[in-house]
């Protein structure tokens, strides 16, 4: 089966309503935001059930995660994006445990 080349471009059809567009989401933007906010809970210590969840699981010496990727693939979805994070994010240094000196803006 050949595949047919797409009658509108995807930019067009993401776009608003109102910009002559269909209002479809860009899933993977939407995607991104909510592993940012996911990462946003666990770096400020959110007291929630995932963020202790994962916090006793993964990092049981309270060390925040550096490089290495493990955990389930929802969590390394979130570690993949771990940089734009950090670049977007700024930090405040209070008691120490939730900043790394040499790697965080």
């Amino acid at each position: 089966m050949t595949e047919k080349p797409p009658k509108v471009a995807w930019e067009m059809v993401m776009l608003p309503k109102k910009e002559g567009g269909l209002g479809v989401l860009d899933l993977r933007k939407q995607n991104e935001a909510l592993l940012k906010m996911n990462l946003h809970k666990f770096y400020n210590k959110h007291d929630v059930p995932l963020v202790n969840l994962v916090s006793e699981k993964l990092y049981p010496n309270g060390k925040l995660p550096g490089n290495l990727m493990k955990g389930s693939f929802w969590w390394r979805s979130n570690l993949k994006i771990l940089k734009d994070y950090k670049d977007l994010a700024s930090v405040q240094i209070r008691n120490g445990e939730t900043c790394q000196l040499w790697e965080d803006n």
